[in-house]
């Protein structure tokens, strides 16, 4: 199997392809990516099967692919912001151009309006998923008027800039400002405060392709999309805003109860599990996902193994909506 670094391209580099074709692998697993049709053509005329994780663009429904419920990941993200009270939240999250930020965006748009909040378009940064993005777009909206009392980060790295942002201006992690990350690395139990987060499953991500390249005929693999259940992990990052009194230090919020066993990180279990799923269209804008993975429901009808988010109400994906 051949493992190839690409750096922030979203498709192989020139020369790669002629390396892969020399060393004859077993299969190709591509991360960020997407496949141009004469590498498609040339990898099946060698016999080489390949898979790409979390597509950058619209999934190809001739490439098999594995993902995760990022819309769901995003809801339940903000779902837990807006529940403590917080109405300014903002959100940094990836690439304009890539599917997994567009996804975690609608989904903190539909909390958004599930929470019968608007949402300030002042509040929402494109980052690259890495720290020093995350500092500077947290400095420039904790700096500015009326800024945030909640951040929501597409990554933890970009959260843990968040952190070191309110370091720098002075706030509290999570008394003057609540910050949740995304991905669950294990580094976010580890910040101070300790990291609350959607776990991705990104090993099972990595399982789920490498089955689906080294045993085709296996009927768990008979599926061209796969898309694993994401879930709030709840550690010490967020609370209700204005939850300590600055003078007195007497807590004046409630921030949500700790589930037993919770240990360092209280963590929410997903109603589903992973399943082969049939997506609906994309566009190059718009994102879709398999709901029903996160402690938040939202309407959804079934659709073979798998259920897709369905209706017009403000729990409803935009790209659903008429």
């Amino acid at each position: 199997m051949v493992l190839t670094e690409s750096g922030t391209r979203h498709a192989p580099a020139a020369d790669w392809l002629p390396g892969v074709l020399q060393r004859r692998p077993l299969g190709v697993v591509l991360v960020f990516s997407t496949l141009p049709e004469d590498v498609k053509r040339r990898l099946r005329a060698a016999a080489i099967p390949f898979v790409v994780i979390d597509p950058a663009g619209d999934p190809d429904p001739d490439v098999p692919s594995v993902g995760s419920a990022n819309w769901a990941g995003g809801l339940a993200a903000t779902r837990h912001l807006t529940d403590q009270g917080h109405e300014r939240v903002a959100i940094i999250t990836g690439p304009e151009d890539m599917l997994c930020s567009l996804a975690r965006l609608d989904g903190y748009r539909s909390a958004m309006a599930m929470a019968g909040l608007q949402v300030d378009p002042r509040l929402t940064r494109y980052g690259d998923f890495h720290v020093q993005g995350g500092f500077e777009h947290a400095m420039e909206l904790l700096e500015g008027p009326d800024r945030p009392t909640a951040v929501f980060a597409g990554s933890d790295l970009q959260a843990l800039g968040v952190l070191e942002a309110a370091r720098v201006t002075g706030l509290r992690v999570p008394e003057d400002l609540s910050v949740v990350g995304y991905d669950d690395v294990p580094l976010a139990q580890w910040s101070s405060p300790p990291l609350t987060t959607v776990h991705q499953p990104l090993r099972n991500m990595a399982e789920e392709a490498a089955r689906m390249l080294l045993r085709p005929d296996d009927p768990g693999t008979a599926a061209q999309r796969i898309e694993l259940a994401t879930r709030l992990v709840v550690r010490q990052s967020t609370a209700a805003p204005g939850s300590r009194d600055r003078r007195t230090g007497v807590r004046r919020g409630t921030a949500p109860a700790r589930r037993p066993g919770g240990g360092r990180g209280s963590r929410v279990p997903a109603v589903s599990t992973s399943v082969p799923v049939r997506r609906p269209s994309f566009t190059a804008r718009r994102c879709g996902a398999v709901c029903g993975s996160s402690a938040y429901t939202v309407p959804v009808g079934r659709r073979g193994a798998g259920a897709v988010a369905r209706g017009s109400g403000p729990g409803t994906p935009s790209w659903r909506r008429p």
